[in-house]
């Protein structure tokens, strides 16, 4: 844990769309860098490359999906508009907030709860052992898995 260590202002990321008089806003890097080796899945399920692949990206997909969902919830809780950016939304920006240079000292505390709380999401979003039985209580790495027209994990 840790990975949004928070202690005064100046550690509060910004990130703005790079222009010159872009504005900055508050910002976490949820960027995932854990994974999985689609042999480990083939192997640990049974299955060929091809279909442990589909179940390793079903896994993640599904995975963040409810990491943006709870994001998206607890930025709403607090009044805040939570969206990402960057190429793969590897950036979780907040606006409504204000840019940390005229934050107090309890508009910081906010924020250290927030991201505090958005490393649980994380964290748990990222397990890639919840990867795995997410694989397994869905059967994605069984032949014929897939999604229903409602988006729902399925076997065809």
């Amino acid at each position: 844990m840790n990975r949004f260590r928070i202690r005064t202002k100046a550690d509060v990321e910004t990130y703005g769309d790079g222009s010159t008089y872009s504005a900055l806003y508050p910002a976490l890097n949820v960027k995932c860098y854990e994974s999985i080796g689609v042999d480990a899945i083939a192997e640990r399920f049974n299955c060929d490359f091809e279909r442990a692949e589909k179940a390793l990206n079903f896994a993640y997909e599904s995975r963040r999906e409810a990491f943006w969902d709870q994001a998206y919830a607890l930025g709403a809780e607090r009044g805040w508009r939570v969206y990402s950016a960057g190429r793969s939304d590897g950036w979780l920006i907040v606006t409504n907030i204000g840019h940390p240079d005229d934050w107090d000292a309890i508009d910081l505390a906010r924020w250290r709860s927030f991201a505090a709380a958005i490393e649980r999401i994380y964290a748990d979003a990222t397990d890639t052992e919840g990867w795995i039985e997410d694989i397994a209580e869905s059967r994605w790495a069984e032949p014929g898995a897939d999604y229903n027209a409602l988006g729902v994990p399925c076997i065809a």
